[in-house]
């Protein structure tokens, strides 16, 4: 195969280049490039394609290689321009194709599920795979992304070999031979998806992050964009967010919003799942605030007002009883 990619795989690992990897760990770090450092990648590639010049080809290896996947492959000796210009051309195909898809299956399906476990997660790949809305809309193929495509069934060499692994033990593992960074990532991701392993995209900081166990998180473990006394998660917490609400006005409107939704499940105004996503949505409209500084406080306030958040959840508030509400209960 022209620029072939050996790896193996191994229960819940892959190794690349002698290094051994948790399944996941090449899908996190890739997930994480931004829209602003892949278009940097874009134009570079389109400025080197123009000048047919090495060096704007070595600048975009440089780019590439500040991710861990292309930091583990080897450098390919010999190779002419033409051969290396297609070859970088088809790694970008395959990040575009393969963060637009798994992002949306990560947003749209494994962040909604109740129960994180491997059969959930394969279910929920087999819908993803076969509902037509979802490969309409949620799928990058040549329908609706030109001759973009990513590809369900993908083409590489595979053996078992009995080998020893960059961590001294012997296991027999699958070798995969593919020219194709789609597929590698792919092998990564469903293998850390069948080891129980989830990634969800940090409430806080934007940032996907994998967990290894079946738990529903909000937050991440890394530092908090907003106050770096705090990771995400402490961030994210209800005494931490009440401390800090005095010096961040938006936080204040937050848990104001908070409030009313709790009094109005405890009136029996709104269900208690009802309260949750309610709550839900309050959250995600936080946090888009508090990454835009030209949102005033008033807009987020209005946005975040019991009518604007039940509206937007389809939540239909039953007329209020009389009386305090109750005090048992509450989220």
């Amino acid at each position: 195969m022209d620029g072939e990619i050996v790896f193996y795989t191994h229960d819940d690992s892959l190794e690349l280049n002698g290094t051994l990897l948790s399944a996941g760990e090449l899908t996190v770090d890739i997930l994480n490039l931004t829209p602003d450092e892949y278009s940097v990648m874009i134009e570079t590639f389109k400025r080197t394609k123009a000048s047919e010049d090495d060096r704007e080809l070595d600048a975009l290896d440089e780019l590439l290689r500040r991710h861990k996947l292309f930091a583990l492959l080897a450098p390919w000796a010999g190779e002419d321009f033409q051969h290396r210009l297609t070859r970088y051309d088809r790694y970008l195909h395959d990040i575009r194709v393969f963060n637009t898809t798994i992002q949306n299956f990560i947003q749209h399906v494994i962040s909604r599920l109740l129960k994180n476990d491997p059969e959930n997660y394969a279910a929920a790949l087999y819908d993803f795979y076969t509902d037509p809305r979802m490969v309409e809309n949620l799928i990058v193929t040549p329908l609706n992304h030109g001759t973009d495509c990513y590809t369900t069934h993908d083409s590489y060499a595979l053996s078992y070999v009995p080998r020893e692994m960059a961590d001294r033990h012997f296991a027999i593992c699958e070798k995969h031979s593919t020219d194709s960074v789609q597929a590698v990532l792919k092998a990564d991701y469903m293998h850390a998806l069948n080891a129980g392993r989830n990634i969800l995209r940090c409430k806080v900081c934007s940032k996907y992050f994998l967990l290894k166990g079946g738990a529903h998180a909000l937050y991440c473990e890394g530092a908090c964009p907003y106050d770096s006394r705090f990771t995400c998660r402490q961030f994210g917490t209800h005494e931490v967010q009440k401390e800090l609400a005095r010096d961040i006005p938006k936080l204040r409107i937050k848990l104001t919003a908070f409030e009313r939704i709790t009094k109005d499940m405890r009136r029996e105004a709104i269900t208690r799942e009802e309260a949750r996503v309610a709550k839900d949505d309050v959250r995600d409209a936080l946090y888009d605030a508090l990454r835009r500084n030209d949102l005033p406080l008033e807009a987020f306030e209005q946005a975040v007002s019991s009518e604007a958040v039940y509206a937007r959840c389809g939540i239909a508030r039953k007329a209020k009883p009389r009386g305090r509400p109750k005090k048992d209960g509450a989220p």
